[in-house]
């Protein structure tokens, strides 16, 4: 190509047509011009292009991760409901100043435990290290900041904290003083003097605070799944309208 305009512009040297010679050279450096502008277009295009597909990804996983921490919260509700239950049954069964039972000792040794949602943001800790930039849709990415950045350390600090500083404070002491833990067992804890604890009640004051607690996160994580569940189905909104399904399919 370039020997062509080459030999174009020998010619029009050898006729000695100054007019037309600048002419070709004016249209030469505009054809030139006109190249780099579609190959700097060009390579916009697939620079947005691979912008658009880290972000779609981006979502795409941060919207896996939430739906992990969905079940964690199920998980979590679950075990706390069975826990909530499980001493509801002893603090009847310590009203009723009912007999010792083996049957007692998996409630015993729940006292001291709770179950507490793990939430999964390695997706969103790699949005934050491409930069905040990268989500488009300015809505969407408040509602995503906010919940990460806000709603998680809320429930931790407003529940989980609060659960924390109710059993090291409470339960554990009296849990050490009236509780041994079998041997080989992690779930089985046997009164060490059950009388003592029907003539005493305090159990019964903590089993109370300990159920208010536990009532109190599962209300927390119900509130949250239905954040959690919301944000999903705006990301799947922009998902569908950005294409990436068929792009994925």
């Amino acid at each position: 190509m370039t020997k062509f305009f080459r030999k174009i512009r020998q010619e029009l040297a050898a006729q000695n047509n100054f007019t037309k010679y600048m002419r070709y050279a004016v249209g030469e450096i505009l054809l030139v011009v006109i190249g780099i502008l579609i190959a700097l277009q060009v390579n916009n295009w697939n620079q947005e292009r691979k912008e658009n597909l880290v972000e779609l990804r981006i979502l795409f996983d941060i919207q896996s991760n939430l739906t992990e921490s969905v079940h964690e919260l199920q998980r979590a509700n679950t075990a706390n409901r069975i826990g909530i239950r499980q001493f509801n049954r002893l603090i009847e069964h310590i009203e009723k100043q009912q007999p010792y039972t083996p049957v007692l000792d998996s409630i015993f040794g729940s006292i001291p435990l709770w179950a507490a949602p793990y939430f999964t943001t390695s997706a969103y800790e790699a949005f934050k290290s491409k930069g905040p930039e990268l989500i488009k849709n300015d809505k969407l990415k408040k509602i995503i900041t906010q919940f990460y950045d806000r709603d998680i350390s809320t429930l931790q600090n407003d529940w989980d904290k609060w659960e924390w500083s109710i059993n090291q404070q409470i339960v554990l002491p009296w849990f050490v003083q009236n509780c041994r833990y079998q041997a080989n067992s992690s779930v089985l804890a046997t009164p060490v003097d059950y009388p003592a604890i029907l003539e005493d009640k305090t159990i019964l004051n903590i089993l109370s605070l300990v159920i208010r607690s536990r009532e109190y996160g599962i209300e927390k994580a119900e509130q949250m799944e239905k954040k959690i569940e919301m944000i999903i189905g705006q990301i799947e909104t922009e998902l569908q309208e950005r294409g990436y399904q068929k792009q994925q399919e």
